[in-house]
């Protein structure tokens, strides 16, 4: 699923990915937060459609609750926030 500007959940039905749009397509300072709320086991992999989340190309989410805020520099990569 494509994540949006704004909060997002996702229950977790099997493995997930999710990418994060462009940076440079949402502005610098645009957040997006990203939460696991299913008890599964399932992990929920985060993916940048370009550019790096903090100099990775991928975060995950195995824990139910965990939370991810990301926070775009407006060019091309996403930070955690």
């Amino acid at each position: 699923f494509q994540a949006e500007d704004g909060i997002r959940d996702k229950l977790v039905t099997g493995v997930q990915t999710c990418a994060l749009p462009i940076s440079s397509t949402v502005g610098n300072g645009a957040e997006i937060t990203i939460k696991k709320i299913s008890s599964d086991a399932n992990t929920l992999t985060i993916s940048a459609s370009a550019g790096s989340i903090d100099g990775t190309s991928t975060k995950t989410i195995t824990t139910q609750y965990s939370v991810y805020r990301f926070v775009s520099d407006g060019s091309s990569n996403w930070w955690l926030g």
